[in-house]
């Protein structure tokens, strides 16, 4: 294989990486978000390193709730809804006369792990907070970014397909318009000047989903510290993936502009060669034998470039 052969083949493999990662996988970054409350927690926590862990329950909480939950206690996992389970038994109302029993469900009890004091002078996070606000904020542009790296992976691999299928399918076509008798090398630059702009624009979709893994640096705000790394695993995969795409087009890149450079080299001398033909006269010969011998030194010369330049075009 040629090595332009070789990097679109790591193209095709990159974008079906890309699309393993996070097309397919079925990544949901909300499966890992922490309650509100615990979020509020955590960037209080980023924002004030000072404050124990005592100290910021106090503070969003309003309450010991490390006190209160004992052993079960963990920082960060600790705020839940705990739904009790039904009685194995349900209750039946009493009956009149003939009336039938109605069996009639006990209600689930909900209740609160966490009791505010009332008595206690801390009061919990107001609600209307800003840093509520700010838990939000993250918590949609995580979940807008993911999404949105998702529609952009779609696209980044449809635009992949199309540019293979293009370079691949137009060099037999370039090469075929530089052979004899038309010597059509311009016709040739433009597919490959055509293959580059795609290129161009495939590099500019990349580096649109760049920006999306910006607000990543604040992942641990909202995502429960047991599972942070299954997101960041995740991501650094998707980076790497990134940085592996960008640096095949690049490469492809460079290869094209290496064989449009060839090819206008080629161009340049090609028409030099025309212009000799077009001087040449039979007045300038002593026999029509020698003009014609100079006339098909020239022929040869165009031929030999023009084989040269398919060469390139194919390497």
């Amino acid at each position: 294989m040629t090595p332009m052969e070789d990097t679109m083949d790591l193209l095709t493999s990159n974008i079906e990486t890309l699309e393993s990662t996070v097309v397919t996988s079925n990544f949901k970054i909300d499966d890992y978000f922490m309650t509100d409350t615990q979020c509020a927690k955590m960037l209080l926590q980023t924002r004030h390193p000072d404050l124990t862990d005592d100290e910021l329950n106090l503070v969003v909480f309003g309450t010991d709730i490390k006190s209160e939950l004992g052993a079960s206690y963990v920082p960060f996992v600790s705020e839940k809804n705990y739904i009790q389970a039904p009685e194995a038994d349900e209750e039946e109302e009493p009956t009149t006369g003939n009336t039938p029993k109605k069996k009639r469900s006990k209600l689930y009890k909900k209740e609160k792990v966490v009791q505010k004091d009332k008595d206690s002078p801390f009061k919990p996070l107001d609600q209307n907070s800003l840093i509520y606000e700010e838990v939000k904020k993250i918590k949609d542009e995580l979940k807008k970014n993911v999404f949105l790296l998702k529609e952009k992976s779609v696209d980044l691999g449809i635009e992949v397909g199309t540019t293979t299928t293009l370079v691949a399918t137009s060099i037999p076509g370039m090469v075929a318009m530089m052979a004899p008798p038309t010597f059509n090398i311009p016709g040739a630059i433009s597919l490959l000047m055509l293959a580059l702009n795609n290129l161009k624009s495939l590099q500019s979709k990349i580096k649109e989903i760049a920006p999306l893994l910006f607000i990543l640096q604040r992942s641990n705000i909202v995502i429960m510290p047991d599972k942070l790394k299954n997101v960041t695993n995740t991501m650094n995969g998707l980076i790497t993936t990134l940085n592996a795409l960008s640096g095949t087009v690049n490469a492809l890149n460079i290869i094209s502009q290496a064989k449009i450079t060839s090819l206008k080299d080629a161009q340049s001398k090609m028409d030099r060669l025309d212009g000799e033909l077009k001087k040449l006269a039979p007045n300038q010969f002593g026999s029509t034998s020698e003009f014609e011998a100079a006339k098909k030194a020239l022929e040869v010369k165009k031929e030999s470039l023009s084989k040269q330049a398919q060469d390139a075009l194919k390497a």
